[in-house]
């Protein structure tokens, strides 16, 4: 995927100016009004008219340097006009209904300034494109200014989205109705695949419409001969203003609805304040959102893992040690509690009591550990093409990720932290624990696009305690708080342990995004 911006500039000419040619062009897009697609017969370099010389040079351009490759017969240049608001108004990608994987270079050339309804540009992948899955973080905005060109490859969402009008009164843009506004320009496209029904364009067809409006076309539709140098050349555009935005603006919804119904003037209408400031003195707009992405070294990543290897090998060789303990000290109980005396009074429920403590161990897992897992969790999101889903909880639903879906972290999570969790609930607790299942693992997340809060509950699953581990602490709210007032504030890698007994709720988001790793246990003891 790739979007070039460039200008395009004219060797020496002995009668044709640049500005002139464009003029010129501009009103051959009135009288080939409509996409009327035309294939430029490129078998004969050395008898073309201008605007012919103009159409191919762009495509030899790209071929080049797009492509790499050296212009030949198996390149195919097609092009079209547009004029006025005889445009194509729906987003759209090249040859979406083709079911073959033709590549295509496309090229947008302006012919006149247009400062209220520029082109948008977003990468989409194919099979979410086709599956009507959207996701929108960042777009670009291409300003008509005349010279200026586009050039675009498949999977490139695009079209025309009106967003400003200009008020003559009072010298402001506005909001209002665009389509009255001029936008005109040259579409240029090169393909390997030649385009069915396609005819071969000749000039005869656009001279004998220029006549019929009393235009002159001597001079520019004229046959040369050409050098074997290039008449036009392109290039680079670096009149480009990068802009962040809040993650909040980047809904989804937006692209769903312009796609399904055609671009409306409110549909990016929140970005204008971004854009207004700079909108005369800048063709290009590359907005993206300011959405946290979690990247680290690739070197410290594998240094993490080696080190994870190691204490789980360490772990998994004290196993046995800790279980041989853990039987001890069962018999241990049992023989105390037989040496206990006899009473006819009713006995305290000790072992029911002690449950209704909650309790925080500290700095159980590292910073950098937690880091990892983060960065694991959004990466499995983005390999898949995925987003984090609320559907596999009904009563109490959260945003999450199955740990069992990312084996990097399941291992871990299994081999490494279960023990140690084992190890604290019995120490916590004070008890010796028999068996622990593993009812469900996973890790939730709290942002602007997912939930950020939940509602009172008890765990389900039928569990009997909760491990939770806070991953990240660069958010404000989302803190736990249980049924009786008490709330929990955790720093990352803070383990929280409760019991099945303790009603307990998320306070709202109020900023950043939370991440915690979560375990439903069934203990028996």
């Amino acid at each position: 995927m790739f979007i070039n911006y460039d200008i395009i500039n004219m060797n020496e000419h002995p009668t044709i100016k640049k500005n002139d040619l464009f003029s010129f062009l501009y009103v051959c897009s009135d009288v080939m009004n409509g996409k009327e697609e035309f294939l430029i017969n490129n078998n004969n370099n050395n008898n073309k008219d201008i605007i012919q010389s103009l159409i191919v040079d762009i495509a030899k351009h790209n071929i080049s340097k797009i492509w790499n490759e050296q212009p030949s017969e198996k390149h195919f240049i097609s092009f079209w006009m547009k004029h006025r608001n005889n445009c194509c108004n729906n987003l759209h990608v090249e040859n979406e209904y083709d079911n073959d994987d033709d590549d295509c270079i496309t090229t947008i050339v302006y012919l006149n300034d247009n400062n209220a309804s520029p082109t948008f540009f977003m990468e989409v992948n194919p099979d979410n494109y086709k599956e009507k899955q959207y996701e929108f973080t960042d777009f670009s905005l291409s300003f008509p200014k005349i010279y200026n060109a586009t050039t675009f490859g498949k999977n490139i969402l695009h079209g025309r989205f009106d967003m400003f009008c200009y008020n003559n009164k009072t010298t402001q843009y506005i909001i209002n109705d665009c389509n009255r506004l001029d936008r005109s320009l040259l579409v240029v496209k090169v393909s390997k695949k030649k385009p069915q029904f396609v005819p071969v364009f000749d000039n005869v067809l656009l001279i004998q419409r220029l006549k019929n409006m009393n235009i002159s076309y001597d001079i520019m539709l004229q046959t040369e001969q050409h050098s074997d140098k290039n008449m036009f050349y392109l290039e680079q555009n670096n009149n480009i203003k990068h802009i962040t935005c809040p993650s909040s603006l980047f809904e989804n919804k937006i692209i769903h609805n312009a796609i399904q119904h055609g671009p409306q003037l409110f549909h990016l209408s929140t970005f204008n304040q971004y854009i207004e400031p700079h909108i005369e003195n800048t063709s290009i707009f590359k907005l993206k959102s300011n959405k946290e992405v979690v990247t680290f070294n690739e070197n410290v990543i594998n240094s993490l893992k080696n080190k994870l290897d190691n204490n789980i090998r360490d772990m998994a060789n004290n196993m046995n040690e800790l279980n041989n303990k853990d039987n001890v000290r069962v018999n241990e109980v049992k023989t105390h509690s037989e040496r206990q005396p006899q009473s006819d009074k009713p006995r305290l429920p000790l072992l029911a009591e002690k449950f209704v403590q909650r309790h925080i161990i500290h700095q159980f897992l590292d910073d950098l550990t937690c880091k990892w897992m983060i960065f694991e969790s959004e990466r499995y999101i983005k390999q898949n093409n995925s987003v984090w889903e609320n559907t596999r909880h009904s009563t109490y639903p959260t945003y999450d990720i199955a740990i069992e879906k990312i084996p990097s972290l399941f291992s871990f999570c299994l081999h490494g932290i279960m023990p140690e969790i084992k190890k604290q609930i019995g120490l916590c607790y004070t008890v010796s624990i028999k068996n622990i299942d593993i009812r469900d693992l996973f890790i939730v997340k709290y942002g602007e696009h997912e939930q950020q809060s939940l509602d009172l509950h008890y765990d389900g699953m039928k569990s009997n305690i909760t491990a939770s581990i806070l991953l990240n602490n660069n958010f404000q709210g989302a803190e736990l708080e249980y049924e009786d007032g008490c709330i929990h504030r955790l720093n990352t890698g803070s383990l929280n342990l409760h019991t099945h007994r303790h009603k307990h709720k998320i306070l709202p988001l109020k900023n950043g995004t939370r991440y915690v790793l979560v375990y439903f246990l069934h203990v028996e003891f």
